[in-house]
């Protein structure tokens, strides 16, 4: 089922992104894990983008809310970019992952 993406807004298919990592959710994050509160509905592109963007860390402490992840500059000029561009097939091209795990 398609649906508009909480990041971009571009009807697609969508996935679940938890705003505090799962694999983050311990001691006094625990009782939010599978919370709907913190998680959103997004598609695969903005997902991926996130995850490329942010470290796990980043996400928990500093960018668990969508207000949080737009107050990133570098964030929001790719959300721009990929309202002007929801054609563009991020299949064919890899981003890298800087993802830091600490």
């Amino acid at each position: 089922m398609n649906d508009k993406c909480q990041i971009c807004g571009l009807d697609t298919k969508l996935t679940k992104h938890h705003l505090i990592p799962r694999v983050k959710c311990h001691n006094k994050y625990k009782k939010i894990e599978n919370d709907e509160s913190n998680f959103i509905m997004i598609c695969d592109e903005c997902h991926r983008t996130i995850h490329a963007y942010f470290s796990e860390n980043e996400l928990r402490d500093k960018y668990n809310t969508i207000e949080r992840l737009m107050s990133n500059e570098k964030f929001a000029a790719y959300v721009n970019w990929r309202k002007k561009h929801p054609n563009y097939n991020f299949n064919s091209t890899k981003m890298s992952n800087t993802r830091k795990h600490y």
